[in-house]
């Protein structure tokens, strides 16, 4: 191609540049010109932390609000409802929200020493759910669990559990799938469960999950799908297994993906249920 020939194809693009940012400057703030599919989820002005993990890395991004100690965590990316919940949410009760930003699917994929590794992340805060969600995506090699396991330890370090006041956990489903009946008896994860609350007429699907007695009783009480985890759950490297093992209260959000309304008011029942039970305060 001439020299010549380049000039059109230029001025379109400067020109293109030039109205996309007159745009964004009519939309009231600055937008970018292009968000990578990894990070379309990510709200501006959120605190991002960069986690190693294999080759490449993973995104945290950090949102706070007022005093509150919540912690609420979004770990799978492709579950935008629940994330979306929970950014509604915190500016009325406060708390922190973070959310990991890793390719915009479910699972977690890196590559070490030039293998492929895939693994759940929520199933990674033991040692034996770290190599059993490896093992189960065919990548429990050595260095992906030494891998895997670097990046758990950066990320618990960056969630600051100890000081913690309650763990609530935003997750998303699909209709057939994991519902509030997995855990009757007969179900998958009926072992896991020390008493379900399912509600006639509510689908199981929209429900709640707890680590204590103290929330399930009053969730139960207003109408909603409630599962208390037993204590003596299988430890399959979950948040709630760990959250339990550490004596941290501990709430799974749960929705059908799609079912912003039913999401939000759960989540606002369980935040609203950690304040008037003074479960907002810091741990000393």
């Amino acid at each position: 191609m001439s020299r010549h020939g380049r000039r059109p194809d230029l001025a379109l693009r400067l020109l293109s540049a030039l109205l996309l940012v007159l745009l964004s400057g009519c939309a009231g703030r600055p937008q970018p010109l292009f968000i990578p599919p990894a990070t379309t989820a990510i709200e501006p002005g959120s605190k991002l932390t960069r986690l190693a993990l294999g080759d490449g890395a993973v995104l945290l991004a950090e949102r706070r609000s007022g005093t509150s100690c919540v912690l609420l965590l979004n770990v799978h990316e492709n579950e935008r409802t629940a994330l979306a919940a929970g950014g509604a949410l915190l500016p009325r009760y406060g708390g922190r929200l973070l959310s990991l930003h890793h390719g915009g699917g479910r699972l977690l994929r890196f590559g070490v020493n030039g293998d492929d590794a895939r693994a759940d992340p929520n199933r990674i805060f033991s040692r034996a759910g770290l190599a059993a969600t490896l093992e189960h995506y065919g990548s429990n090699s050595a260095a992906a669990r030494l891998a895997l396991a670097g990046f758990t330890e950066a990320l618990l370090a960056q969630l600051a559990l100890d000081s913690a006041s309650a763990i609530i956990s935003l997750h998303n489903n699909h209709p057939g799938g994991y519902s509030a009946a997995s855990y009757l008896p007969g179900g998958a994860l009926a072992s896991s469960a020390a008493e379900v609350s399912l509600v006639p007429g509510v689908s199981p699907d929209q429900f709640l999950l707890v680590s204590e007695k103290r929330l399930f009783l009053p969730l139960a009480a207003q109408g909603f799908n409630v599962v208390l985890q037993d204590k003596d759950a299988p430890d399959d490297g979950s948040l709630s297994v760990y959250a339990a093992a550490h004596a941290i209260p501990y709430i799974n959000v749960e929705a059908t993906a799609g079912a912003l309304a039913a999401q939000t008011v759960m989540l606002g029942a369980a935040l609203q249920l950690l304040a008037t039970s003074g479960l907002t305060r810091c741990a000393a």
